[in-house]
C-alpha cells in the first residue's frame, strides 16, 4: 500500500505520511486480534472492557457501577445492561455496598467474585489472561 501510495499520489508521500499509514494498520491488526479473542469467549467489547477493567483494580477487584462508568464511552442504562449480563453469566458478583451509609443509595460494588477462592477467580479471568498472552 505504501508503495502504491508512492506511485500513484506522490506529493503526500513523506517519512511522516508513511508512519501514519503503518499506525493505523498496526490499529486495525490489535482491533482484529481483539475481535476473534472476545468472540472466543463470548464477549462484547464492552463486557471486556468491564472484566479488564475489574481485573486491573487491586484485590478483591471490587469497584462501584459509578467508578466503572466513568471511564467507559457508555450509557449508565448501557452499563447496567453490561453487568447485568456479566452477572447472569457468573462472570461478575453484585453486592449491597456496606461502606455507603446514604439510605437513599442503591448502588452496588461489583466484583470478579474472587471472594471464593483464587483459583476460581483465574479461571474466570481466562478470557483477559489468553488475550494477553498472545
Amino acid at each position: 500500500m505504501l508503495r502504491q501510495t508512492s506511485e500513484s499520489f506522490p506529493e503526500i508521500d513523506s517519512p511522516g505520511m508513511r508512519f501514519i499509514a503503518r499506525l493505523f494498520r498496526l490499529r486495525d491488526v490489535i482491533f482484529e486480534n481483539a475481535q476473534r479473542e472476545m468472540a472466543e469467549f463470548e464477549l462484547s467489547p464492552a463486557e471486556y472492557s468491564v472484566l479488564a477493567t475489574l481485573r486491573k483494580t487491586p484485590a478483591p477487584h471490587r469497584l462501584k457501577p459509578s467508578d466503572i462508568y466513568k471511564g467507559m464511552l457508555l450509557s449508565s442504562g448501557g452499563l447496567s445492561k453490561v453487568l447485568k449480563t456479566l452477572e447472569e453469566r457468573g462472570l461478575v458478583l453484585r453486592e449491597d455496598d456496606q461502606d455507603d451509609t446514604d439510605a437513599s443509595a442503591d448502588e452496588s460494588v461489583l466484583g470478579d467474585m474472587s471472594g471464593d477462592d483464587e483459583s476460581s477467580a483465574q479461571a474466570r479471568s481466562q478470557p483477559l489472561s489468553a488475550s494477553a498472552r498472545r
